[in-house]
C-alpha cells in the first residue's frame, strides 16, 4: 500500500529528529563562523596592500555563499516538514509523491544550493593554492600543476551536478533516476578527490616551512624556529579540518545510507560546505591573532624571514646566492 511505502517520511525521524538535528548543527557552526568571519575582517582591513584586498573578497564571497547556502538548507527542510505534517493530516498521499519526484521549487533549492558548494570549493583551493605557491617561492610549475588539478577535479563536480539535477527534477522517469544515480556516483568520488586535494595542499604548505627552518636552524636560532614549527601546527590543524569533516561525511553517508535516500538523522553536508569557507578564514584569524611570523603569510608573499636565512646558509656554505 501506499501508505506503507510512504511511512518513512513521517515517522519522528522525518518529520522533527532530522530536520532540528540539522538546523542546530548547521546554526551553531554558522555563529562559530561568524565569529572568525568578523576577526579575519579586522584583520585584512588593517592591510593595506593589493593581496589583502583580494583576501577580503574572497573572505567576504565565502561568508555569503555560506549564508546563502544556509537560507537554502533551512527553507528546504521547513518546507518539507510542513508538507509533510500536512499531508499526514489530509492523507492526501499523492501529494508528497508529486514532492518527492517532481517539485521545481525543491530542484531549484537543491541547485542553488550544490552550486554554492562548488564555488566555495573553487574559492577555497584558490586561497590554499596562492599561499602553497607563495610558500614555496612562487614556483610557477607548483602553481599550474595545482591549478590544473583543481580545474580537472572542480570541474568534474559541477558535470556530475549538472547530470544529477537533470534526474532529480522529475524521478517519475526511470531514465532519468539512473542519470541521478550515476552522476551521484561520480560527484562521492570527486568530493573524495577534493578531500585528497586539500591534505595535499595544507602538507605541501606545512612541510615547506618545516623543511625550510630544519635546514636553517643554526642562522635562524631555537626561539624563531620554534614560532614557524607553531606556524606548521597552525597550518596542519585549520587546513585539515575541511578535508576530515568531508571524509567523515562521505563515509558515513556511504557506510549508512549508500543508496542516498535520506535514512541519517542529520544532513552532514552542513558542516562540509561551511568547513570550505570556516578553514581558509580560520587560518588567517589563528596566524594574524598569535603574531607567529613576521611577515604575515596572509599577505601572500614568501614568508621574507626564511628565504633570508636561507641565502644567509647558502653564503655560509660558500654557494653562490640569487640575484
Amino acid at each position: 500500500m501506499i501508505e506503507d511505502r510512504l511511512a518513512p517520511y513521517f515517522s519522528i525521524r522525518g518529520i522533527l529528529t532530522y530536520p532540528i538535528a540539522t538546523l542546530i548543527v548547521m546554526f551553531l557552526l554558522y555563529g562559530f563562523y561568524i565569529a572568525i568571519f568578523a576577526l579575519s575582517l579586522r584583520v585584512l582591513l588593517r592591510r593595506n596592500n593589493p593581496i589583502s584586498r583580494i583576501y577580503l573578497a574572497l573572505v567576504i564571497t565565502l561568508f555569503v555563499l555560506a549564508t546563502l547556502a544556509n537560507i537554502c538548507e533551512a527553507t528546504g527542510l521547513i518546507q518539507q516538514a510542513v508538507l509533510l505534517l500536512s499531508v499526514l493530516k489530509s492523507k492526501d498521499y499523492f501529494r508528497l509523491i508529486r514532492y518527492l519526484q517532481h517539485d521545481a521549487g525543491k530542484t531549484a533549492l537543491s541547485v542553488i544550493l550544490n552550486l554554492t558548494n562548488v564555488v566555495m570549493n573553487v574559492i577555497a583551493d584558490f586561497m590554499l593554492i596562492h599561499r602553497c605557491y607563495s610558500i614555496w617561492g612562487s614556483n610557477e610549475l607548483m602553481l599550474y600543476s595545482l591549478g590544473l588539478i583543481a580545474f580537472v577535479i572542480n570541474g568534474t563536480i559541477l558535470g556530475s551536478l549538472i547530470a544529477a539535477s537533470v534526474g532529480y527534477n522529475d524521478t517519475s522517469v526511470l531514465s532519468n533516476v539512473l542519470l541521478f544515480e550515476k552522476a551521484n556516483k561520480i560527484n562521492t568520488g570527486s568530493w573524495l578527490a577534493v578531500a585528497a586535494f586539500n591534505l595535499l595542499l595544507t602538507l605541501l604548505m606545512a612541510g615547506r616551512i618545516w623543511w625550510i627552518t630544519r635546514e636553517i636552524r643554526e642562522v635562524m636560532g631555537k626561539p624563531i624556529v620554534k614560532r614557524y614549527h607553531k606556524l606548521v601546527a597552525v597550518i596542519l590543524e585549520s587546513g585539515i579540518l575541511y578535508s576530515t569533516a568531508l571524509l567523515t561525511s562521505i563515509a558515513v553517508n556511504l557506510a549508512l545510507d549508500p543508496d542516498d535516500h535520506g535514512y541519517l538523522p542529520i544532513d552532514l553536508s552542513v558542516i562540509t560546505y561551511q568547513m570550505s569557507g570556516i578553514a581558509p578564514t580560520l587560518i588567517i584569524v589563528r596566524i594574524a591573532y598569535r603574531k607567529m611570523v613576521e611577515t604575515s603569510i596572509i599577505e601572500g608573499g614568501p614568508i621574507s624571514t626564511l628565504h633570508f636565512a636561507a641565502r644567509s646558509l647558502e653564503v655560509q656554505q660558500g654557494s653562490k646566492p640569487e640575484v
